[in-house]
């Protein structure tokens, strides 16, 4: 499995709302700063809301994968991986559909309350995948 920050996987989600017209949130994100749609998504039942974990552990909280990648490291995550099961490296995996940095972003994934906020949400996520918050 590839796991991401989930500080950036909740702007990345955010963003996307925004800019791909057929999402069933687009609407509704038009006018939504992303303080507005992290309280919308504290609003909503964890059940609405999945963690990362979610998708690779059981309910008895055991790991469903063996091995967890890093989107922030993923070439050389892909690359040891690859190693591992004795797979040729690839040079480069290349990327696609990729966001384009801006002010907004960066002034958003910087905000105190946010990174709060989104900690407290997928508090698990910083856990069970050792990032900091």
């Amino acid at each position: 499995a590839v796991v991401r920050h989930p500080l950036e996987r909740v702007y990345s989600h955010y963003d996307f709302t925004r800019r791909r017209k057929e999402h069933h949130w687009h609407q509704r994100m038009q006018s939504a700063s992303f303080a507005d749609y992290l309280d919308y998504l504290a609003s909503r039942s964890p059940a609405r809301r999945l963690t990362q974990y979610d998708f690779v552990a059981g309910a008895d909280g055991r790991m469903l994968v063996n091995s967890v990648l890093r989107f922030e490291t993923i070439q050389d995550d892909f690359a040891a991986f690859c190693v591992k099961l004795g797979l040729p490296v690839l040079p480069n995996l290349g990327s696609h559909n990729r966001s384009p940095e801006n002010t907004q972003r960066a002034e958003a994934l910087a905000d105190p309350k946010a990174r709060k906020l989104v900690s407290d949400l997928y508090a698990r996520d910083f856990v069970a995948f050792g990032y900091q918050s």
